[in-house]
């Protein structure tokens, strides 16, 4: 057996070592494209995050709970082209502008909420406001000293608002039942004392009360 033929069996012929370079070109080709697009899907998902978040707005909220509502003012739209409300109020506003202002009622049962200013894809909470338990509603009383034995007093309901039912709360031991059906109810009045209407929203789990009218 001649020496070319011992070479061709040990590191191969001409032909099977010219296979070997082109199979490592191949595979070098391979992992570099491979991380280039690993590289190319971080630099791009990092670029997504860093937008996230990245809205800047300035808003002032005052939260009257007697009145039942919150007044919402824009003091700088800065780059936020609308905005929302998250929480235990969800909804757009529709104010969008610098000194853009609106009011928004607030339900019975208290509760928070964050006001997000929306770029695009990207958003940013930049306000929130709270808010106690309470029953949105409105009464007048007028006392009659001369009618009857000690009066009576005429309870006339000027907004209803959230409240399903009323009554008036004698001295704290006792209670009336209104019935405003009509717009308002006229009850005697027993002995001297206070009274104070209160408006109940059974809507609510926990049938919330609040005092509105006193006399």
């Amino acid at each position: 057996m001649g020496i070319e033929k011992y070479r061709n069996k040990l590191i191969g012929s001409e032909e099977e070592r010219a296979v070997s370079p082109v199979i490592g070109v191949i595979l070098m080709v391979a992992i570099t494209v491979i991380l280039a697009a690993v590289i190319a899907a971080f630099v791009l998902d990092l670029g997504d995050n860093m937008g996230e978040g990245n809205v800047n707005a300035g808003i002032t909220t005052d939260v009257s709970d007697s009145d039942r509502e919150v007044s919402i003012s824009i003091d700088s739209a800065g780059d936020a082209e609308e905005f929302r409300l998250a929480g235990d109020i969800q909804q757009s506003l529709s104010i969008s502008e610098t000194g853009d202002a609106t009011s928004i009622y607030l339900p019975s049962e208290g509760g928070s909420v964050n006001i997000v200013a929306v770029a695009g894809d990207a958003e940013n909470t930049v306000g929130n406001f709270e808010w106690e338990d309470g029953v949105r509603a409105d009464a007048t009383a007028e006392v009659d000293e001369d009618a009857g034995e000690s009066g009576e007093v005429t309870v006339t309901i000027d907004e209803a608002g959230d409240a399903n039912s009323f009554y008036i709360d004698w001295d704290g031991s006792d209670t009336t039942n209104l019935d405003v059906s009509g717009g308002s109810d006229t009850v005697d009045l027993d002995g001297d004392g206070t009274g104070t209407v209160v408006a109940v929203d059974e809507d609510t789990d926990d049938d919330i009360e609040d005092e509105i009218e006193s006399f």
